[in-house]
């Protein structure tokens, strides 16, 4: 997996819907349903936390590098001002050589609604 947060503030316009979207990128569809299986994710927007944020991650597709799984949050229009998400997933068991229990990754990304 690719883990970045993206440093450049995201525009969006008053009165659209807010997707919220991560993903897990792996060579073979086992290897993506494995990862799910072994990590935890918990997600916070606005330093809130997001409920039973595991229900949120899509069945795997395939792609032109493989085998990709999205996490997707989507929330109604929001008043204009400036909002973070934070998402944070651990593993839960060993799941590679790169990825063991107990490692995390944390992403943060910020959006202004205008």
């Amino acid at each position: 997996m690719s883990a970045f947060g993206i440093d450049e503030v995201q525009e969006v316009s008053t009165g659209e819907w807010i997707i919220h979207r991560i993903g897990w990128v792996s060579p073979t569809e086992e290897e993506v349903s494995e990862a799910l299986e072994k990590m935890e994710i918990q997600a916070w927007l606005d330093g809130e936390e997001i409920t039973d944020a595991g229900s949120y991650w899509g069945e795997p597709f395939e792609t032109d590098d493989g085998y990709q799984a999205e996490w997707q949050y989507t929330t109604p229009p929001r008043s204009p001002g400036e909002y973070e998400i934070t998402v944070r997933i651990e593993f839960i068991e060993d799941f590679s050589e790169r990825w063991g229990e107990g490692d995390s990754i944390e992403t943060t990304g910020e959006y202004n609604v205008s």
